[in-house]
């Protein structure tokens, strides 16, 4: 008898691809990677909700430069640095 099931899953293209990319850089099996979260999610349902609760609306975390000690955010794999201006942020391209 097997120890695993096959199953065919259809997700967004970009999802797919961050999962790709997941696995290759923990050089991970995606499959690998999609049991563990299914895993997760089923054995922590309310942990997950929370979770998502909580990123709702927070579409940007700020992070702080150790070099320079200036806010900065990612977007799309690229640093952005937040310039701080009276009442109102701007972002600059790093």
């Amino acid at each position: 008898m097997q120890s695993k099931q096959k199953i065919t899953l259809y997700i967004p293209p970009e999802l797919h691809r961050k999962l790709k990319i997941k696995a290759a850089v923990d050089i991970e099996s995606m499959s690998a990677l999609v049991e563990k979260a299914i895993a997760f999610y089923i054995q922590f349902p309310d942990k997950v909700d929370e979770i998502k609760s909580s990123a709702e609306g927070k579409t940007h975390q700020i992070h702080m430069c150790p070099d320079c000690d200036s806010p900065m955010v990612m977007r799309m794999v690229r640093w952005f640095l937040l310039v701080v201006e009276p009442l109102r942020f701007k972002i600059a391209l790093l």
